[in-house]
């Protein structure tokens, strides 16, 4: 897959990603990868590109939308370009996802105290009037304040953060929203990654934070997920111990380092390995099988060793298959 702006990976991180994009050219969180990684080394005209085949790739990244209207900021290009990229060039996300990103990025000259003081201005004595449920999904509703939608969340989720008619519509509440969203981005991805493959709660926590979500709304997206049950790292562990021994027979401590290396935690990962160890008759079954098919003992034994094995195992099972030791 060719960079749109023809310049070649600088970093690490960019040449993996780009490695990542050739088996899924159209992988929506690797697109937004590449495109943060030029972004933040200041090549914000090759980051547009990225951005724009980000959204192709899925119309509901938003924060595709946030960080193109930044790089475009930052870059020579127009102002009124960036615009167009904004929140009003969003309304297929907002309705897909069910929440509303509210705000578009402040622009690169601002200082950091000048967007609280917008936020302050522009929320002053403004109250929520009404919470209108939305006409596809009577379990969303639109949050009305001054006339206008300011969000559109699950009705549950408003409850929670306290949100009624006559609420005051503050700075610190749009920002609770704003959180909201992102966490809710992070579950629909974090349900797209579920159905290609399971993941380990640490795995898939990570593997969100690479594609461009926040550390708190990733982490709070795969609390939510083990909570309600998507996620299991004991029935995952259990099913990557099945992967493994379908290699051979192998001991608990190499089961228990490969589970850990998939993100399961330490005490899952040892339980899970001992469970599913290969007992001493499944290790002498499988080296008679290697002897009658004429395998030298020196293969057998270099294949247990790497598999976890230690030397006085790997001797027992060689000797009860009927290989011939020397001292």
């Amino acid at each position: 897959m060719q960079n749109p702006s023809g310049a070649r990976p600088a970093s690490d991180r960019l040449a993996q990603l780009m490695r990542m994009l050739e088996t899924d050219p159209s992988d929506a969180f690797c697109l937004y990868g590449i495109a943060q990684e030029h972004a933040k080394a200041g090549r914000h005209e090759e980051a547009v590109g990225w951005y724009d085949r980000t959204i192709a790739a899925d119309a509901k990244y938003c924060y595709a939308y946030f960080h193109k209207a930044r790089s475009l900021r930052s870059s020579t290009a127009s102002t009124t370009r960036a615009r167009r990229c904004g929140p009003a060039s969003m309304p297929r996300a907002r309705r897909r996802t069910g929440m509303r990103c509210r705000r578009s990025a402040p622009t690169s000259t601002s200082s950091p105290e000048e967007p609280l003081a917008m936020a302050r201005k522009t929320t002053a004595r403004r109250r929520v009037e009404a919470l209108r449920t939305t006409a596809a999904d009577p379990n969303l509703v639109e949050v009305r304040v001054a006339g206008r939608t300011e969000a559109t969340l699950p009705r549950q989720r408003a409850e929670d953060l306290g949100i009624a008619e006559g609420t005051p519509w503050t700075p610190a509440l749009a920002a609770r929203v704003d959180r909201v969203a992102a966490e809710a981005l992070a579950r629909e991805s974090a349900l797209a990654f579920l159905a290609k493959r399971p993941w380990s709660a640490a795995a898939l926590r990570e593997r969100l934070v690479k594609g461009g979500h926040t550390k708190p709304a990733a982490a709070a997206a795969v609390a939510a997920m083990v909570a309600d049950g998507w996620l299991d790292d004991r029935a995952f562990a259990a099913t990557r111990v099945e992967h493994h021994l379908r290699k051979g027979a192998m001991p608990a401590e190499a089961l228990a380092a490969l589970l850990e290396a998939d993100g399961v935690a330490e005490r899952e990962a040892r339980e899970a390995a001992e469970q599913g160890a290969s007992t001493v008759k499944e290790l002498r079954a499988e080296v008679r099988a290697a002897k009658r098919a004429k395998e030298s003992p020196a293969r057998v034994a270099g294949r247990l060793a790497r598999r976890g094995f230690d030397p006085d195992t790997i001797r027992d099972a060689l000797e009860h298959a009927g290989y011939e030791l020397g001292e």
